[in-house]
């Protein structure tokens, strides 16, 4: 049974909308190599332990070849780019090379290998890296990957390179979709529990009220059995006095504000919590 990778590149050998083939010659290049051409046939800069190699500039492809490879770098970058467009891909240049595939980014480099060279200079040993002729395409991304010029040049691996891409843009996006999942998933998990939380903690209120009311009730029903007991008291013991009887007109008074069942309003109390006989802070 043929592994993903083989079934995908044999897909992409035989689409007939694709050119795989690398010309001798570049013609009508894509907009993305208008300017790395430029920067590096403009003797682009390489650092210091790099020499013989050239750069292009932060806003370009990310191109690194010796001068001699600036021709096949190119036609080999524009034929990806127009592969990779017509399979339904984008190639976009932000600080870096990338190729979009299902809106995931994946970064490339296409640079020319370099080989390690001692130098010595006025008694002092540096190292420079001398560029070897030998290209090579680079995914930057994870899963990382790497062709190069060997028993084939590299412009006969485009279809390997191409299937690669569109696996690793497939498992981004797979990836990407997986946690979108699980993160819908968690977040309606955690308002369910959120809304159980608050069920829970209206119940809870609420039975509190129930529990505050009925207390009150008693409490209500206690004071009116003082009340009347208090009346029954002051009459057999000879009458009551203004002052008293303006006070159990006040005793009543509280206690139908008190009661559960009443609840009348009480210009002195507004601002009292029944329940807690504590005045209410304001906000």
């Amino acid at each position: 049974q043929q592994s993903p990778i083989l079934k995908l590149k044999k897909i992409i050998e035989q689409d007939p909308g694709l050119s795989l083939i690398v010309p001798d010659r570049l013609t009508h290049p894509d907009r993305l190599i208008l300017r790395p051409k430029e920067a590096l046939t403009n003797n682009a800069q390489s650092p210091y332990h790099s020499p013989g190699l050239l750069y292009t500039t932060d806003e370009c492809l990310d191109i690194r070849v010796g001068r001699q490879n600036i021709g096949r770098a190119l036609r080999f970058m524009d034929t990806l780019i127009k592969a990779l467009r017509a399979r339904g891909h984008e190639v976009r240049v932000a600080n870096h090379s990338l190729v979009i595939i299902l809106e995931e980014e994946i970064r490339i480099i296409f640079r020319e290998k370099t080989t390690k060279v001692m130098v010595n200079d006025n008694n002092w040993s540096r190292s420079e890296f001398h560029p070897t002729g030998i290209l090579a395409f680079q995914i930057d991304s994870y899963p990382r990957c790497e062709w190069k010029d060997g028993a084939r040049p590299l412009e006969d691996r485009l279809p390997d390179i191409i299937a690669k891409l569109e696996l690793n843009g497939t498992y981004w996006h797979e990836n990407t979709l997986r946690h979108e999942r699980d993160r819908i998933l968690r977040e309606a998990e955690e308002r369910l529990q959120a809304q159980r939380r608050e069920r829970r903690e209206k119940e809870l209120a609420d039975f509190r009220d129930l529990l505050h009311r009925a207390t009150r009730w008693q409490q209500s029903c206690m004071l009116r059995e003082y009340i009347t007991a208090f009346e029954k008291n002051l009459c057999s013991s000879g009458g009551t006095s203004p002052d008293m009887q303006t006070w159990l007109v006040w005793a009543k008074a509280k206690i139908d504000w008190f009661d559960p069942f009443l609840e009348t309003e009480d210009e002195s109390l507004g601002d009292v919590d029944r329940n807690a006989l504590t005045l209410v802070e304001e906000e």
